[in-house]
């Protein structure tokens, strides 16, 4: 049995081991958040499980160009997939070493890539998603926000209890700063991390916590 938790009665999470979690949003379309990189046919035994199939799939989302976070769109291929455009070209190139993929033993890569606008959003009707640049993690990073019920769907830029790593190919510490100040001004009430538990808060908590996070880290 997959390891998943139902955070509404439309938005569920598929817990990552060395794979990132990923989310899946059930709306007029059906949206896939960062398919990650799960023990094989793990990813597609959770969507069975809640009553899907990948072609039911419309929409992947993906926070950036890691490895652990892209390799199983391979299973969706007649889903859009949306990517900053400063991440994707290390996709379209097949990139190895910005993709972490060495490390992840993988050779699969994305190659039909629609970039992400400057203010790009996505509503399926249960869902309002706004695209939000967070780079630090990677040049590209980019937090999903839904604006109905102020969510944060923050990729590797903000966990729980830390943030993401600044040491990687086109990881910048000064980005990663000033990403995570840019969250401290905007009001959500979960957090749905890249890795890791969930995080349920206060906007006031929220606020603190990041402080606490920038300081610690950064």
């Amino acid at each position: 049995m997959s390891m998943y938790d139902k955070i509404f009665d439309n938005l569920y999470v598929l817990y990552g081991k060395e794979s990132s979690n990923t989310y899946l949003l059930v709306g007029n379309r059906k949206v896939l958040i960062d398919p990650g990189i799960h023990p094989e046919q793990e990813l597609l035994s959770w969507i069975k499980e809640l009553g899907f199939s990948p072609h039911d799939i419309n929409i992947i989302l993906l926070t950036h160009c890691h490895a652990d976070h892209f390799v199983d769109c391979k299973f969706f291929p007649k889903s859009e997939i949306w990517v900053s455009r400063e991440d994707g070209q290390f996709l379209l190139t097949k990139d190895r070493f910005v993709t972490v993929s060495e490390l992840f033993r993988n050779n699969y890569y994305p190659e039909s890539l629609q970039f992400f606008s400057a203010k790009q959003s996505f509503d399926i009707g249960s869902f309002k998603l706004e695209l939000i640049a967070l780079p630090g993690h990677t040049s590209g990073c980019v937090g999903i926000y839904d604006l109905k019920r102020e969510i944060l769907f923050s990729g590797d830029v903000l966990f729980k209890e830390s943030c993401g790593r600044f040491d990687l190919i086109t990881s910048d510490r000064k980005q990663m700063k000033s990403s995570l100040k840019k969250l401290s001004d905007l009001d959500f009430k979960i957090l749905l991390p890249g890795h890791g538990p969930i995080y349920k808060t206060t906007k006031e908590d929220q606020k603190a916590h990041l402080k606490k996070i920038i300081t610690a880290f950064l």
